[in-house]
């Protein structure tokens, strides 16, 4: 790979000018510009908040269990699911604003690297740049799947989990809220 402002010295200066090549690009995923290896260590530390939120919320259920020996079991979730429902949708504000592409595009000629496009996008980025060059259905689409499902699914989640100890007219509706977040799971996959 060349860099944009220097010239490199390559095979390419004894080359003509038809048998010049392009430079494939460049592409990294993650932040701002993470190397693989980088990219690859943030994932294992969101890998493992992600396992420890929900281990301490273990403890937590253990210990609450333990203080309730002789009481009835109170009708709620378990304190791990919901640590680790809290920690996996705390990572995706990362993945709306870190860069999901990162490339750039050059060919040398005469060993002379001349850069023809970069771009590097996040998903709002992405989802700006589409509308913005006129494809509003993928623009739509990214928005819905990305951002609204996720907001939609956890609003339903908490109205679920704070209807649920009412009457039963407000637990049938936290019944309804938990069921549709179900069902929307099975088609949302970005979240």
């Amino acid at each position: 790979f060349a860099h944009p402002t220097k010239q490199t010295p390559t095979a390419s200066h004894s080359m003509s000018p038809s048998a010049s090549a392009m430079v494939p690009a460049k592409a990294t995923l993650g932040g701002t510009g993470l190397t693989p290896r980088e990219t690859n260590v943030y994932a294992a530390i969101a890998l493992v908040a992600v396992l420890g939120f929900t281990a301490l919320g273990a403890v937590v259920d253990k210990v609450l269990r333990a203080r309730q020996q002789g009481e009835k079991e109170a009708e709620r979730p378990r304190f791990w699911v919901i640590c680790m429902m809290v920690s996996s949708y705390a990572l995706l504000v990362p993945g709306l604003v870190m860069t999901l592409i990162n490339w750039q595009l050059s060919f040398s000629f005469f060993g002379i690297a001349v850069p023809v496009s970069m771009k590097r996008e996040s998903t709002l980025a992405l989802v700006r740049s589409s509308a913005d060059e006129g494809a509003l259905m993928a623009a739509l689409f990214i928005t819905a799947y990305a951002m609204v499902v996720p907001a939609l699914k956890l609003l339903l989640l908490a109205l679920g989990l704070a209807l649920q100890g009412g009457d039963s007219a407000k637990a049938l509706w936290a019944k309804r809220c938990i069921l549709t977040v179900q069902l929307v799971s099975k088609w949302a996959s970005p979240d």
